[in-house]
């Protein structure tokens, strides 16, 4: 995907607010270039502003089957060359329709209720995942989501996408592939593809039995690929989870003032020992730098151990000066166990 703004606008990109579009487009120019058509001549009719009338000249001249599917998609979006058809537009007009074809997957007695009225909490949230599998999409950090449905739990962005792809095969099943044209047919007909409802997926997520649901579909192997998915989903929606999800996304948003960490991690982790923003960052660095070595869970345990600063002795080279930001109150609570040690073994020999 070009990343210059000057193409990016030049050529109808940032007319286009959903990436899937902008992805659909990127396919169009590659597509005159396996035709053999020249950079120059492309940049000729953009110049010119007949990039419209020349790419449908192009195309016109192939046998309707052998066109593909994104020159079909073109015709119904050529007014992206329009002056008017702005990056601020585009965002405007995803804002205002971003729900309206995931409101047609709701009961009837739901359509007419604002999404963030949705009532269960498992169906409010599952109705937003669906409507960004809509607009291929997903949660960033910063949203509620990117925690709820394990997003929290992907080694990094790439992975991110791969889960939010098996989501959307999940809820949409075929309609993924819509638009490919005959570059979709020969994956259509080896795979079977099977999606499940909305109210299967939200109660699914409600009861914390996603994995048997994707399982049930058919997507036990692509969802294996993510090592801790199974664990994170088996909890129903709102049961307790690791403190370490909530630390990954704590440091993924890397806005401490702004976003500040929610009082289990303030705690488990340390930060309450910050006395200045320095220290803070400090601290999110260091757990940065473990968390590309170290398991998630791994840490988590030596944080419920209180020995968060001997695990992370395991993976790197720490100074001594930051033993203290990472104490918390399990390692307050292993000393005051540790005192009471001899006590309470008489009392044992009292009891016995």
């Amino acid at each position: 995907m070009p990343d210059d703004e000057e193409v990016l606008n030049d050529f109808g990109f940032n007319a286009l607010a959903e990436y899937a579009d902008k992805s659909k487009l990127l396919g169009l120019y590659q597509g005159l270039r396996l035709l053999d058509v020249p950079v120059e001549d492309i940049h000729k009719w953009q110049i010119a502003g007949s990039l419209v009338a020349n790419i449908k000249e192009v195309f016109y001249k192939i046998p309707e089957r052998n066109r593909g599917g994104y020159f079909p998609w073109f015709l119904d979006h050529t007014d992206i060359y329009d002056p008017l058809a702005t990056k601020e537009v585009a965002q405007e007009r995803l804002i205002l329709t971003f729900f309206d074809e995931a409101r047609t997957y709701l009961d009837e007695r739901d359509r007419s209720v604002d999404q963030k009225d949705l009532k269960p909490t498992a169906k409010r949230r599952a109705f937003i995942l669906l409507a960004e599998a809509l607009h291929s999409a997903h949660s960033n950090p910063t949203e509620e989501n990117w925690n709820c449905f394990g997003f929290c739990t992907c080694h990094d962005e790439w992975q991110e996408k791969s889960l939010a792809s098996l989501y959307s095969k999940l809820l949409l099943g075929k309609k993924v592939y819509a638009g490919m044209g005959k570059y979709a047919l020969p994956f259509l007909e080896t795979h079977k593809i099977e999606n499940a409802s909305f109210t299967e997926f939200w109660r699914a997520h409600e009861a914390g039995s996603l994995i048997q649901l994707m399982d049930s579909k058919g997507y036990k192997q692509e969802r294996l690929q993510f090592q801790f998915l199974e664990k994170f989903l088996s909890v129903p929606a709102d049961g307790p989870q690791p403190s370490v999800w909530s630390l990954k996304q704590f440091l993924e948003i890397n806005q401490p003032g702004e976003f500040p960490p929610i009082p289990a991690v303030y705690a488990d982790y340390g930060f309450m020992n910050c006395g200045t923003l320095e220290e803070t960052c400090i601290l999110m660095e260091i757990y940065k730098r473990l968390l590309l070595k170290a398991s998630p869970l791994d840490l988590h345990q030596a944080s419920v151990e209180g020995k968060l600063f001997e695990f992370a002795q395991r993976f790197h080279t720490m100074e001594e000066d930051n033993r203290r930001l990472m104490k918390n109150f399990y390692a307050l609570k292993m000393v005051e166990d540790q005192d009471a040690e001899p006590e309470a073994k008489g009392k044992s020999c009292i009891v016995s």
